[in-house]
Parts: C-alpha cells; sequence; structure tokens
C-alpha cells in the first residue's frame, strides 16, 4: 500500500528543477540580510528535498520489486548479472531521481555551510569597521 504523503515524479521533477535553479543563482555575498534570507530558503528546501529523495527512493524500490518480478517470470534463464542489469535499465528514471536528490540535498547543506561562512566574515568585518570608527571619532 502506498503511503498517502509520497509525492507525485511529476511533482518530485518540479522540485528538482526549483532547487537547481535556486542553487545556481548568485546572491549579495555583502549583505548579512540577503545571506540569512538565503539561509532560510536553505534550510527549506534541505527539508523538502530530503523528503523527496525519501519518496523518490520508494518509487526506485517499487519499480526495483515489479522490476524483479518480471526478469524472475521471462528471464528466469539468464545469468544473475545480466538479470541485475536488465534490472538497473528498468529503474533507471527512479534511480536517476535518486541520484540528482541526493546531490541536491547534499548541495543545500554545502551551501548553508557556505553561506553561514559568509555571514561570519561580514560580521567579524562589521566588528572591525566599528572598532575603527569609533577610534577615529
Amino acid at each position: 500500500m502506498k503511503p498517502k504523503n509520497v509525492a507525485t515524479i511529476e511533482a518530485i521533477y518540479k522540485l528538482i528543477d526549483e532547487v537547481q535553479s535556486y542553487l545556481e543563482a548568485h546572491y549579495e555575498t555583502d549583505n548579512i540580510a540577503a545571506c540569512i534570507d538565503r539561509l532560510r530558503y536553505l534550510e527549506g528546501y534541505l527539508a523538502t528535498t530530503g523528503k523527496a529523495l525519501a519518496d523518490s527512493k520508494y518509487y526506485l524500490r517499487e519499480t526495483t520489486e515489479a522490476s524483479v518480478m518480471l526478469a524472475k517470470a521471462k528471464y528466469a534463464e539468464l545469468s544473475p548479472s545480466t538479470l541485475n542489469k536488465f534490472i538497473e535499465s528498468i529503474c533507471r528514471e527512479n534511480a536517476y531521481l535518486v541520484d540528482r536528490l541526493d546531490r541536491l540535498n547534499s548541495g543545500c547543506t554545502h551551501q548553508l555551510d557556505a553561506t553561514r561562512t559568509v555571514i561570519s566574515t561580514l560580521k567579524e568585518e562589521l566588528k572591525i569597521t566599528n572598532y575603527f570608527q569609533g577610534k577615529g571619532a
């Protein structure tokens, strides 16, 4: 029985396009507010891609199961390694979704870390600037 909250494959592809575009977009790395805003989006995308990754793994397992049944029924005479290749070929779209979402999820994680670093750098620069402005006054 399929869980109720599993996204459709079409919705997963739409999410992939949306997240990919966001991760590729440039942002103002000299503006703390823009960086904080980006952090918020990345945190949301991290959670969303994590769920979509689980959903795509559900579809991969479902397709794999059906492929195994088909392979057993129709191609039992083939060697195990050939059967595995046959099953992989049937599951390639679902495996692609899993791979893409895994990379996007990792990309969100890395960009979160990088954005935090940028924010820390900007804060330190602001402290230094404020310190020297206070000395010069």
